[in-house]
């Protein structure tokens, strides 16, 4: 299986090092620009070389270039988890079989930015994490998998996080 993973997060990097254990080959990384704006921006450098897979960079994954070079790739699966930007249906199409995302709701519900935040607010007691196949509209594909989260009164956003990451390695491992 050939992946190629965008992300700029600990929940892409994890899949990213899970696909890999896995023996997924691994053909690139993309990811983001540093920017303030994006609160669980990681650098992926070390990740990308520690699978043997090239980083690129980018401001857009619906620009020409990267999306003829996601075409000359040819992934199996391309993997768009926690970024923060819609993608056009030429980015969906680069993947042979499918282009999947994450996202940290129990799907359909959830939709949108900031649901473990909002999942807080609303003191919800479950939330869940949701891989599905990606359409252009946000977060509506078919889900693929869907595991439950449970959210304790005593955790933060932060605790909620360290076990939607586990979870979702675990979705990666069940693949």
């Amino acid at each position: 299986m050939r992946v190629v993973v965008a992300t700029h997060n600990r929940l892409g990097q994890v899949c990213i090092e899970t696909l890999h254990a896995g023996g997924a080959e691994v053909a690139a990384v993309y990811t983001r620009p540093p920017t303030p704006a994006i609160a669980d921006q990681i650098d992926l450098c070390t990740t990308a070389e520690a699978v043997d897979a090239p980083l690129r960079v980018v401001d857009s994954l619906n620009t020409p270039s990267v999306i003829a070079e996601l075409e000359r790739m040819g992934p199996t699966y391309l993997f768009v988890v926690g970024w923060s930007q819609l993608v056009e249906q030429a980015v969906i199409d680069a993947a042979a079989e499918a282009t999947i995302g994450m996202h940290p709701a129990p799907l359909p519900r959830g939709r949108g930015r900031a649901p473990l935040a909002w999942a807080l607010i609303k003191g919800l007691d479950r939330t869940a994490l949701t891989m599905f196949e990606l359409t252009e509209a946000a977060d509506a594909g078919p889900i693929i998998a869907q595991e439950p989260i449970e959210i304790r009164t005593d955790e933060d956003v932060s605790d909620v996080y360290t076990k939607m990451v586990e979870t979702g390695k675990q979705i990666i491992q069940s693949m």
